[in-house]
């Protein structure tokens, strides 16, 4: 008896020793394993934001050939640029579908369309496109409206760092951003010129935007 009992509590004192340890051995073990999946879903997410940002980055280069041309042929009252604007709003449309097809094959395809704002867009691409057709619009509320579009672009690419916890593909996507602001400040002043020459003069309030750009 006392042999057995001597046994038991050899064998309770050696259960003692070795199942705490692995208790925590196998909770450290599912939380690293935890960890890992959680860094390559993230890891995910990021390659394809990083695939989307620069067909974002285009639909802006895109657009804001579209607005220049769209300022020069109102500035020329519909005489110029008649073709080539034409043949601009299809690039743009084809950049547009190329960026929309990209983000319905994203995995969080809802929230992106809520972050983007698909439908909105294009609708107010239609709109401005058909009140520049016909000259029903001021110069200055056609590129502020152009403006809209494009900074809105541009600043769907900065929410994307949200979805990385790389400090080095976050300061990446910031400074392709800081880079499409320049290229917007060039693009305005370019529209503004582009109107103003077909226009022999500046149209009401494109001065002042000129002056607030430099």
């Amino acid at each position: 008896m006392r042999n057995y009992l001597a046994r038991f509590h050899f064998i309770s004192k050696l259960l003692l020793l070795i199942i705490p340890p692995t208790i925590i051995i196998l909770y450290m073990s599912a939380q690293k394993l935890n960890m890992v999946y959680t860094q390559n879903k993230n890891l995910r997410k990021v390659e394809r934001v990083l695939m989307i940002a620069p067909h974002i980055g285009k639909l802006v280069h895109e657009l804001q050939i579209e607005r220049g041309l769209s300022a020069a042929y109102l500035g020329s009252k519909g005489k110029t640029f008649v073709k080539r604007l034409g043949t601009q709003r299809k690039l743009v449309d084809a950049q547009y579908i190329s960026v929309q097809k990209l983000i319905e094959d994203f995995n969080h395809h809802a929230e992106m369309q809520k972050i983007y704002g698909i439908s909105s867009l294009l609708e107010e691409l239609k709109d401005v496109r058909a009140v520049t057709d016909t000259l029903d619009i001021a110069a200055k509320t056609q590129l502020d409206i152009y403006n809209k579009i494009i900074m809105r672009n541009i600043n769907i690419i900065s929410t994307f760092s949200k979805y990385s916890q790389d400090v080095w593909i976050t300061r990446t996507l910031m400074v392709y951003v800081s880079f499409l602001h320049v290229q917007e400040d060039i693009g305005i002043e370019r529209a503004i010129g582009a109107n103003t020459f077909e226009n022999k003069r500046f149209s009401p309030g494109m001065r002042v935007k000129l002056i607030k750009i430099l």
